[in-house]
C-alpha cells in the first residue's frame, strides 16, 4: 500500500527484547488488536558493556554509588531526535510526528521513557514504562514534573506504567509514588494507564506488560 504511513514503536534494549517484541506484535496483529506499526529496536555495538551503557544513557540523574558514569539521558534523547528518528522518517513511510511515535522501555529503559515524557520539543506522545527505575532518578523526574505543572498545566500524551506485585519493595514503591503524583496533576491531554502485574517481579512480567502497553 504505497500511500499508507505507519506509526513507529521505538523500544530500548533490543539486544535482549527483539524476539519478545516481534512475537508480541505478531500476536496482537493476529487478533487485530492494534494497527500495523514499524518496530525500531535500539541496540548497541557488539563490544559495548551493556549494563554500563544503560546506566549512563538511560538514567537522568548522576548516581555517585555507580561505578560507571550515569545521568546522560539527555545525550540519548538528542541522538534520537537529531539522528535516529530523522533517519527512520526518511527511509520508511512513517507517521512523521510525535503523535505517531511510541517510546517503550523496561527498568532503566522505563525511566528513560518517563524522562522523555517531559522533554521539549516533544518527539513522542506515546510511552510504555515497564517497571521504570524511578528509584535513583526521583530528583530529576519530580523536578521535571513540577516544571511541567507550573508552566503548562497540559501534557498531551498516552502513558502506560506497570510494575510487578512482588517487585522488590524499595524499587516498586517509588514507581507507585510517581504514578500517584502524575494522577494528582490532572494534566489536560494526559491519558494515563497504570497496571499491577500480579505475581510478577522485575522482568518476568515484561511480556504481559508490553502486550498491555501496546494496546
Amino acid at each position: 500500500q504505497p500511500n499508507k504511513t505507519y506509526p513507529v514503536v521505538y523500544y530500548l534494549d533490543a539486544y535482549w527484547d527483539f524476539p519478545l517484541l516481534f512475537a508480541t506484535y505478531g500476536n496482537l496483529r493476529y487478533d487485530r488488536a492494534i494497527p500495523e506499526v514499524i518496530l525500531v529496536g535500539l541496540s548497541v555495538h557488539k563490544d559495548t558493556v551493556i549494563n554500563a551503557y544503560r546506566a549512563r544513557y538511560f538514567t537522568a540523574e548522576i548516581n555517585p554509588q555507580e561505578k560507571t558514569p550515569t545521568g546522560d539521558a539527555a545525550l540519548l534523547y538528542k541522538h534520537l531526535s537529531e539522528d535516529i528518528i530523522p533517519f527512520v522518517d526518511t527511509h520508511f513511510r512513517t507517521i512523521a510526528s510525535a503523535q505517531g511515535r511510541v517510546l517503550a522501555g523496561q527498568s532503566k529503559g522505563g525511566v528513560f521513557a518517563l524522562y522523555s515524557l517531559y522533554q521539549k520539543p516533544s518527539i513522542f506522545q506515546r510511552f510504555i514504562a515497564i517497571n521504570p527505575a524511578v528509584s535513583g532518578n526521583q530528583n530529576v523526574l519530580y523536578t521535571l514534573d513540577r516544571e511541567q505543572a507550573a508552566q503548562f498545566k497540559r501534557l498531551p500524551a498516552r502513558v502506560f506504567i506497570s510494575h510487578g506485585s512482588v517487585e522488590y519493595a524499595p524499587f516498586r514503591d517509588p514507581i507507585i509514588s510517581f504514578k500517584k503524583q502524575l494522577q494528582k496533576r490532572h494534566y489536560s491531554g494526559l491519558l494515563l494507564r497504570a497496571q499491577v502485574l500480579e505475581g510478577m517481579g522485575h522482568t518476568g512480567g515484561k511480556g504481559e506488560a508490553y502486550s498491555k502497553g501496546l494496546l
